[in-house]
């Protein structure tokens, strides 16, 4: 009987164990086939969300076509050499100031990171205009003149520099067409016709400096500064006793606004 006893007792103990193996063996079948499945779909997931929110454009100052308008202040410089006859000293230097406006089209380029080349095109109004009397010499000549500025077309080459994204400084090596109006009345009329009268068209070369920033989209802005000598020119008197010479030149001061397409 204790035999039997101890027998049954090992059996039971060695059907128990058997069971538990089997139970830990079903447990581990279970679990591995979700870890592959979490294992294989993660990755994809991860690959969708980069693909779906990909890193934004910085905005940058770029190449191409662009238009636009500016507005500034002109410092006109006349230096004015008059002769009458034998005499000479009539001779004054006259600032004519005022304001300006026009509009611009252009093209250009990035060379390569830094280096930019473009060329434009523009034309302005100009309001600049100033009466005087002035030119008294020994013999109590003097005259009365009138200066004005029309208008100006020119063209321009401009190199740049890249400052960084958004930003450029630039300069302008240009040509400019001015129309100036002289009107002179010299007193006393001594003479048989002492007026003078001219609208002409004068060239001249044109220096600037500028810096352009991007604001938003495609719109930036710019300011500049540019001098412009303009050629002399001879202005007689119609009984063509009395010749003038002016020397023209300009300082002008700009703020523009530019579209470009690209």
């Amino acid at each position: 009987m204790k035999f039997f006893t101890q027998s049954t007792l090992a059996v039971t103990l060695l059907l128990l164990s058997s069971v538990a193996s089997a139970a830990s063996a079903g447990a581990d079948v279970s679990v591995a086939p979700n870890q592959n499945t979490n294992a294989s779909t993660s990755p994809s997931k991860t690959a969708y969300k980069d693909a779906a929110a990909p890193c934004p454009t910085p905005p940058s100052l770029k190449g191409g076509f662009y238009l636009g308008a500016q507005a500034g202040y002109d410092l006109y410089r006349l230096r004015t050499s008059v002769s009458s006859g034998d005499l000479n000293g009539l001779n004054s230097t006259t600032g004519i100031t005022g304001w300006e406006g026009g509009v611009f089209l252009g093209y250009g380029q990035y060379l390569d990171e830094h280096y930019y080349l473009g060329a434009e095109l523009l034309t302005n109004y100009n309001g600049s205009d100033r009466t005087i009397q002035s030119y008294e010499d020994t013999l109590g000549l003097s005259a009365q003149v009138k200066n004005k500025v029309k208008g100006t077309w020119g063209f321009a080459v401009i190199p740049g520099y890249k400052l960084n994204e958004t930003s450029l400084g630039y300069f302008r090596l240009g040509y400019d067409w001015t129309r100036f109006e002289f009107n002179a009345d010299v007193t006393p009329p001594l003479l048989l016709d002492s007026s003078a009268y001219k609208s002409y068209r004068q060239g001249g070369f044109d220096f600037g400096v500028g810096i352009e920033t991007l604001v938003i989209g495609h719109f930036s802005v710019r300011t500049e500064y540019n001098h412009v000598w303009y050629s002399s020119m001879n202005i007689p008197t119609k009984d063509k006793v009395i010749t003038g010479s002016i020397y023209p030149s300009d300082n002008q001061f700009s703020l523009g606004v530019v579209y470009h397409t690209a």
